[in-house]
């Protein structure tokens, strides 16, 4: 019991550690478009984009107890945007963060756990160029949250909203075509006794400007 208590605290500590430095993040993202990008949007006419990564989804879950546990799969994104200014875009993005699979004993029965996540993301991005073809971004957003368990033969399904944040880098081969790398975090709530867990998609893919 005490173990499972500091257990909680310690992750109440680092996701509250890690929420405090998005909110930096975003902070000086929202200062330097106040500093520098309205005067662009003013002259900008706006540019549409689409993008799909493949790679690593991950639901951070404590597998202590469990007979048999994984919380890595196959993940993946697909989102469309539209660029306000130069280095401001709005963006829709839709997340598969995988499959995890769980196995433990109650008495003398094994119960199998399966959790499928998926989000539907709204978001804010803020664009870096470091050199002419090397960039970066952040984003954040909102959520909605799609966390469905089946356990015992019976399904659980629970929809959240929940924060969103993404960090990316870009390499552009052409004016319209970027290669992409990205780092996708949100929270996934299971409806089972009010379970929270971190979700993240670590991923590589294209993204292309029209």
């Amino acid at each position: 019991m005490e173990d499972t208590k500091i257990y909680n605290f310690a992750s109440n500590v680092r996701r509250q550690f890690f929420w405090d430095v998005m909110k930096k993040i975003i902070s000086a993202a929202l200062l330097t478009l106040a500093m520098g990008g309205v005067h662009a949007q003013a002259a900008y006419e706006g540019q549409a984009y689409v993008g799909g990564t493949l790679g690593w989804g991950h639901m951070r879950v404590d597998c202590t107890g469990t007979d048999s546990c994984s919380s890595d799969d196959l993940g993946a994104k697909a989102y469309v945007g539209y660029k306000v200014t130069p280095n401001v875009a709005v963006e829709f993005n839709y997340f598969r963060f995988g499959e995890t699979e769980a196995s433990a004993r109650v008495g003398s029965v094994l119960v199998d756990l399966d959790i499928r996540t998926r989000a539907l993301a709204l978001a804010g991005v803020y664009h870096w160029d470091f050199t002419p073809a090397f960039g970066g971004a952040v984003r954040f957003g909102l959520a909605s949250v799609r966390t469905k368990a089946v356990a015992l033969g019976r399904v659980f399904t629970k929809y959240e909203a929940k924060p969103y944040l993404g960090l990316s880098v870009d390499y552009a081969f052409t004016k319209n075509l970027k290669a992409v790398a990205a780092l996708d975090v949100t929270e996934a709530e299971l409806d089972l006794a009010g379970q929270k867990a971190t979700v993240s998609l670590l991923s590589a893919g294209a993204q292309y400007e029209f």
